[in-house]
């Protein structure tokens, strides 16, 4: 006998207790390997194949497809089970040996079971985004045998991922997520088929995207496209789990499933403070899309396999400041939802188009007046400051981020800030006598900056073109970004 994981030494028992417990030990290890054998036995012998034999895996292959972007599937035949052979014909259990052996643990549970596993074995699941939640979600589908799992995503790694997107290696920055993740789940589970879909969910691709998918998992977190997912969700009769992870807390909930609420029925329109509230901006600890990623994959091996309570019209939240779960009870399906109602007004992707672009959800907002900003280009901000000329450089990000990093003389002004602190402005400017350069860390909230201060009469605004990045890209590729 070992002591447990806390060091502390284990009761001693004394020599009939010790008989006792290895009967018991021995009494289970039997029950289980009489169940594993009455599963084979059920399972029968393969077919073409002498009882006994040892199932030898397919050659992996890499197959193009136009249909759908820049798509490849990597599988073997799927679950190990030849086209050509059914299940019907591989025993009562309809399972092959080796798939019994593999998902033994899975058939021991009651829930799951048999028809659990086989439904699994059988279902097709699209997973979008290959970032944080996906490196959960990603590893346990795969590794629970669903069948066929899809995978889009435009993005390449970067080593600002790695904190979080552990699905990576520091070796394979600037590949393809969507790639590096599909040879993830091969190098996991060989037997399933797995598509990599190099491309963005636009409303123009999804439906032919969710064609033949049993369940989609929306692992984007990107607040923008929620709504293009639920409503091809809905269009096409599709379940959908979605969840989200930023800064220490995240959530996870089931759409559009056994009568339940679509994400519209929650949210009909969405709130202009969460419109933008993203990760790479607002931050997150490495481990929250761990927890919501692996709740997310509880969550779809429960619609798929068919088995457990999944959450539909009720919000699980989890909060990494005190370690906390809790659940909430959703409202219900609205008979006047614009996507699941009686009389839906989104009745095709070209509607929901419409809404996304009346409700500003488009991948890249920017507001009219800014385009018109007064702007300097990276090199030539560093030609101002090379020069030795007088200027102000507010810096406009929030605090948080101004302590990462920053450049030399720089002043933080929080947009959010900006209008209430005129007067500090004011002096810094030597009452605006002196040129003003707002600079933020992409080039939006600067411009923000640069269209109010023009607003309240400053004469000499600039925006630096591109922020920080575009710095850190052309003037000096040791300056720190995030």
């Amino acid at each position: 006998m070992t002591s447990d994981s806390s060091g502390s030494e284990p009761e001693k028992l004394n020599p009939e207790q010790q008989l006792l417990a290895v009967a018991n030990l021995k009494a289970e290890n039997e029950a289980l390997r009489a169940r594993i054998a009455a599963l084979e036995a059920a399972a029968g012998p393969l077919p073409d194949q002498p009882s006994g034999s040892t199932v030898q895996p397919n050659t992996t292959h890499v197959e193009s497809s136009s249909s759908v972007g820049s798509t490849s599937c990597c599988s073997n035949n799927k679950n190990g089970v030849g086209n050509e052979v059914s299940r019907e014909s591989l025993g009562k259990a309809g399972m092959t040996a080796a798939e019994i052996a593999r998902y033994s643990r899975h058939l021991l549970v009651p829930a799951v079971g048999v028809e659990g596993q086989r439904n699994l074995l059988d279902k097709t699941c699209l997973v979008i985004g290959a970032g944080g939640l996906a490196s959960a979600v990603l590893p346990y589908l795969a590794g629970a045998g669903v069948g066929h799992i899809k995978i889009i995503d435009f993005d390449k790694i970067e080593t600002s991922n790695l904190h979080r997107q552990v699905l990576y290696r520091e070796g394979q920055a600037g590949q393809s997520k969507a790639k590096c993740a599909a040879a993830t789940v091969r190098d996991i589970n060989s037997s399933i088929r797995c598509t990599a879909i190099e491309e963005a969910l636009t409303h123009d691709n999804a439906m032919g995207t969710l064609a033949g998918v049993d369940l989609v998992v929306d692992a984007s977190d990107n607040p923008r496209t929620r709504y293009l997912v639920n409503d091809a969700c809905v269009l096409s009769g599709t379940p959908l789990v979605s969840g989200s992870a930023l800064g220490m807390e995240g959530q996870v909930s089931v759409f559009h499933h056994r009568g339940g609420p679509c994400y519209r029925c929650v949210f009909p329109a969405p709130l202009a403070a969460e419109a933008g509230r993203r990760c790479s901006d607002n931050g997150v600890l490495g481990t929250i899309p761990g927890v919501i990623g692996c709740l997310q994959a509880t969550e779809a091996l429960k619609v798929l396999g068919g088995f457990g309570s999944p959450l539909v019209g009720r919000l699980c939240t989890y909060d990494g400041q005190d370690g906390s779960f809790y659940t909430v009870r959703l409202r219900p399906r609205s008979k006047t939802c614009a996507a699941c109602g009686d009389n839906p007004t989104v009745r095709s992707m070209e509607g929901s188009k419409a809404f996304a672009a009346k409700h500003g959800l488009t991948v890249a907002r920017v507001v009219p007046e800014m385009e018109r900003v007064p702007t300097a280009t990276c090199q030539e901000y560093a030609d101002v400051v090379a020069g030795g000329r007088r200027h102000v450089l507010l810096d406009v990000r929030v605090g948080v981020q101004f302590a990462v990093c920053a450049l030399d003389d720089a002043v933080n002004v929080p947009l959010s800030q900006l209008e209430a602190s005129m007067e500090k402005v004011e002096t810094l400017s030597e009452n605006r006598s002196l040129p003003v350069y707002c600079i933020c860390r992409r080039g939006v909230d600067s411009k923000a900056a640069v269209s109010i201060l023009a607003k309240k009469g400053f004469p000499n605004v600039m925006d630096v073109s591109g922020g920080l990045t575009e710095w850190a890209r052309t003037v000096d590729r040791e300056f720190p970004m995030y």
